[in-house]
């Protein structure tokens, strides 16, 4: 499985055969920050479900394998803090 992944606070880039087949999804947070807030929810909402549902995949095939590495760990948790921050941005805290 060949992902390229980076998850920040700032900037969010998933793409990879195994990720959506293939859909690439980019998030730019300053751009939705200026956003309406109608909007802003919109997107933010829209961005929340595509993470769960990546999240949701992840944490499958996590507990399924025998082994895991550390870099499976550390994509899960940077994929629980992404869902934890924007469901923050979503309840407006």
């Amino acid at each position: 499985m060949e992902n390229s992944q980076t998850i920040s606070a700032n900037q969010v880039t998933i793409c990879g055969d195994a990720c959506y087949g293939g859909r690439k999804i980019s998030f730019n947070a300053p751009m939705v920050s200026d956003a309406a807030s109608e909007e802003k929810s919109k997107v933010l909402g829209e961005y929340f479900g595509d993470i769960y549902l990546m999240f949701l995949r992840e944490v499958t095939a996590f507990s399924i394998k025998a082994e895991s590495t550390d870099a499976e760990h550390a994509r899960l948790k940077s994929l629980l803090n992404e869902l934890i921050r924007v469901r923050t941005d979503l309840q407006g805290k």
